[in-house]
């Protein structure tokens, strides 16, 4: 069996970075911000993309909820499709001074294309979109 693992640290977040409305933006480049994920695992098997994340925001935060989306991608004619949508992962939590984290993990397998992963991490207070980050997985 072929194993790629790749574990990597970056940081996700938010600043607050004026629009021209003077609305607050977020961003996914600010390392200080509190924001981070880690990659447990990103590899590939028989033909199957496996990749599980751990998305953490920090207690000194403003962040009460903590999603994840998954979606599989087949590459068809030389184009990503979405062809399978898993269910939304989310944690909703109390500020309390201690950070909160949420994982989650998925695979997908096709002989006959190849596969990726496509996980989007986000951040909120409330409904206000505080962070955000896209990881892909191999393709397979």
């Amino acid at each position: 069996m072929r194993r790629i693992a790749l574990l990597c640290t970056f940081a996700i977040a938010a600043t607050g970075m004026a629009l021209p409305s003077g609305a607050a933006a977020a961003t996914n480049v600010a390392p200080s911000s509190g924001y981070t994920y880690k990659v447990i695992y990103n590899y590939c098997s028989a033909g199957a993309a496996y990749m599980k994340v751990k998305e953490t925001a920090a207690g000194y935060t403003p962040a009460n909820r903590l999603t994840i989306k998954i979606k599989a991608q087949e590459k068809r004619g030389g184009v990503w499709r979405t062809v399978h949508k898993f269910a939304l992962q989310s944690y909703r939590f109390h500020r309390n001074g201690s950070a909160h984290w949420l994982k989650a993990w998925a695979n997908w397998h096709n002989s006959r294309y190849y596969v990726r992963l496509v996980f989007k991490l986000k951040v909120f207070k409330g409904t206000r979109l505080l962070a955000y980050k896209t990881l892909r997985s191999v393709r397979c």
